[in-house]
């Protein structure tokens, strides 16, 4: 049942994310991009001992579900959640608490408090944390420079009087108080890749952050990289 479950979700997915392809809340947001944060969700749970991996799949695979019908992506969390919430209780694979827990995981999954840890963690809290930590890292990597190209394809690349950007190097406890202050800068697409990097930051799981490690270190190399080539 749990096999024949995962399966019947992802071509529900698949088929209303790839009909809304056009639309430009799942620019970079798309079916592609859940069946990525499924594949790491499910290394992460395996990493931090959470065994269901049928929950696992269910939740990454329906955590964006809403952006399919949404004209902007503010509160799409909620909304792929009364959707989720909806499907899941139509079709009766899971019992009450964990379609609660897949629900309250993708209700929870664009939150910015600090992630809990998963090991030993309840199943709500793991699910929750294991959803968060997957969807970061499909923002890192060469994965990440390319979402960041796609999301942001209509700006200037960057800025040729400062290639890295001004908020290069940057942790994540400085975007945010930047975000405070004065809003965090997003002129160029390097200005987004930039707050991709430093949102490794919010990673709290060992395994995720080992993880993320190379993947962060490849989109700094690019950086660089762009910086020299373009003879900063």
């Amino acid at each position: 049942m749990c096999d024949r479950a995962v399966a019947a979700i992802e071509a529900h997915v698949r088929a209303v994310m790839d009909g809304a392809a056009r639309r430009p809340t799942v620019i970079a947001h798309g079916y592609d991009h859940v069946d990525r944060v499924r594949r790491w969700a499910l290394r992460i749970a395996e990493g931090e001992g959470l065994a269901r991996r049928d929950l696992v799949e269910a939740t990454a695979l329906l955590h964006d579900i809403g952006l399919a019908q949404m004209e902007t992506r503010g509160g799409h969390a909620h909304t792929s959640a009364v959707l989720a919430q909806a499907y899941l209780d139509a079709h009766g694979w899971f019992s009450r608490n964990e379609v609660a827990a897949i629900v309250g995981a993708i209700r929870a999954h664009s939150d910015i408090t600090p992630i809990p840890p998963i090991h030993g963690a309840p199943l709500a809290e793991g699910l929750r944390a294991v959803l968060r930590e997957a969807d970061i890292l499909d923002a890192l990597g060469a994965v990440g420079l390319m979402r960041a190209c796609m999301s942001k394809g209509l700006r200037p690349a960057y800025d040729p009087r400062d290639v890295r950007g001004p908020t290069w190097g940057l942790s994540g406890d400085g975007f945010t108080a930047l975000r405070g202050r004065a809003g965090v800068p997003s002129a160029t697409v390097i200005d987004q890749v930039n707050l991709q990097i430093a949102i490794y930051d919010n990673l709290r799981s060992e395994t995720a952050r080992r993880f993320g490690q190379p993947l962060v270190a490849t989109m700094r190399a690019f950086v660089e990289q762009l910086a020299a080539e373009v003879g900063e």
